[in-house]
């Protein structure tokens, strides 16, 4: 993070945020906020769906929720998570130090790794139906009960 809070949701003709999750109707436009106050992260939800925080439930609006340095989160109703990672620490202070210098552990490293996973078209679609007039089975060989139904209806193979 290079400010002091970041909003985390989706993109929208109403605006952007910092951290765009996709297109899930699951995901508030204004979902979450990540702020720093040091020596801590904080997280606020301002998402109507809420968020789990390590599985434990977090709603809308309740009091910011400090962060251990790791945890997952997840969008309820969906399999997107954020696996965060608290990338901050402070120096050792010596004795005489007024105010320990504060400084980011491993600045090039991204803190938080987000899964999006891609929808599964197939379960959204239903099967193709057969063409009229065919019946599946056996590669296409017409046998038993089968062969009397087929006859009975007309689709038989004729003697």
């Amino acid at each position: 993070m290079r400010r002091a809070a970041v909003t985390i949701g989706r993109n929208s003709s109403q605006g952007s945020v910092d951290v765009h999750m996709g297109h899930s109707s699951f995901i508030s436009r204004r979902h979450l906020e990540l702020a720093f106050r040091a020596p801590h992260f904080y997280l606020r939800c301002l998402g109507k769906n809420g968020v789990f925080v390590d599985g434990a439930f977090q709603r809308r609006d309740a009091p910011a929720l400090q962060l251990p340095p790791q945890c997952t989160l997840r969008f309820p109703s969906t399999v997107i998570k954020i696996q965060f990672t608290s990338l901050y620490r402070r120096e050792k202070v010596n004795e005489e130090a007024s105010s320990p210098p504060l400084r980011p552990l491993y600045p090039q490293i991204s803190p938080l790794k987000i899964h999006i996973p891609e929808p599964d078209l197939r379960s959204l679609v239903s099967p193709l139906p057969s063409p009229t007039g065919t019946i599946s089975g056996n590669g296409g060989k017409v046998e038993g009960k089968t062969q009397e139904c087929a006859a009975h209806a007309g689709l038989g193979e004729k003697s």
